[in-house]
């Protein structure tokens, strides 16, 4: 019996060896693979990763233009402003010289009406002489 006893433990300890070979060699290749999906996974984030970064990187850039284009914009709007502001002022500066040159105008008619008036008497009275 103590053969037996003996055969018994080997043959369980073989059985539990093959058992522990066989669960090593499942999980072994169940790791290999996991390991495989977790290699390509990370490489497949790593692009995504380097995509994001260009995006944002174009983005900053993008936001870089919009903001110079809006100060420039901001700057020729102040300048259109002022334009208007000194045209109207010069309008309005032209507006009273054409006012005040009417006047003058209208001065000088009656200096040179007068003076034809004058320049008919005087016509006259040498007639008369």
């Amino acid at each position: 019996m103590g053969y037996d006893n003996k055969m018994h433990n080997i043959c369980e300890t073989c059985s539990f060896k093959f058992f522990l070979k066989e669960l090593y060699d499942e999980y072994s290749e169940k790791i290999g693979k996991c390991t495989t999906e977790l290699r390509a996974k990370k490489k497949e984030l790593q692009g995504c990763i380097e995509e994001y970064n260009k995006v944002h990187e174009e983005q900053t850039s993008l936001d870089c233009k919009y903001k110079d284009l809006q100060e420039k914009q901001t700057k020729e709007i102040e300048n259109l402003k002022a334009k208007i502001k000194r045209s109207k002022d010069n309008q309005h500066n032209f507006s009273k010289e054409i006012r005040q040159f009417e006047g003058d105008r209208e001065g000088l008619s009656k200096e040179i009406n007068e003076a034809r008036q004058k320049h008919d008497e005087v016509s006259v009275e040498l007639s008369n002489l």
